[in-house]
């Protein structure tokens, strides 16, 4: 039992640093999103109606407290929430009756990706973005059993 508590402390200690991180602190906060199609899922009745912007926010928060690696993601060090209705481009990544989670993690000093919506449903949204200051730009992607995939460009600036 000691041993457990002793790993459990040390996990602890280890989650508390990387959370107090300058890089991790960067990511604290709520960010305005904005996001744009540039290729629809496969099969959409007319693509050319669809509207090619949405707009969100999302907000993260350090993480203090999992340390189980999150699926399809080397090291996540920001959770959150978020707040952005996909349904213009022709899905949803929102589930009914679930929080709406949001997970971040570096790549490198500048470079991160983000996981929004659960990674183990049919649809959640992965970002792969540069951060520059108080922006964070990229692409995004979705993946969708039976129907493919959908894509574009994201921007999201700290929200004052």
């Amino acid at each position: 039992m000691l041993a457990v508590i002793l790993i459990a402390c040390g996990d602890r200690s280890a989650l508390e640093r990387q959370a107090d991180a300058a890089s991790n602190q960067r990511l604290i906060g709520i960010w305005d999103a904005h996001f744009q199609l540039e290729r629809p899922l496969f099969g959409t009745a007319d693509s050319a109606a669809l509207n090619r912007f949405v707009r969100g926010e999302l907000a993260f928060l350090a993480n203090r407290w999992v340390t189980r690696a999150y699926p399809a993601m080397r090291s996540a060090t920001a959770y959150g929430s978020y707040d952005v209705d996909f349904t213009p481009f022709g899905f949803d990544s929102r589930s009914n009756d679930e929080t709406p989670t949001a997970v971040a993690g570096w790549l490198n000093s500048d470079s991160l990706e983000i996981i929004i919506g659960d990674p183990e449903s049919d649809v959640s949204v992965r970002m792969d973005g540069r951060i520059a200051g108080d922006s964070i730009a990229g692409g995004w992607r979705v993946l969708i059993a039976r129907t493919g995939g959908s894509g574009g460009r994201f921007v999201m600036l700290r929200h004052r």
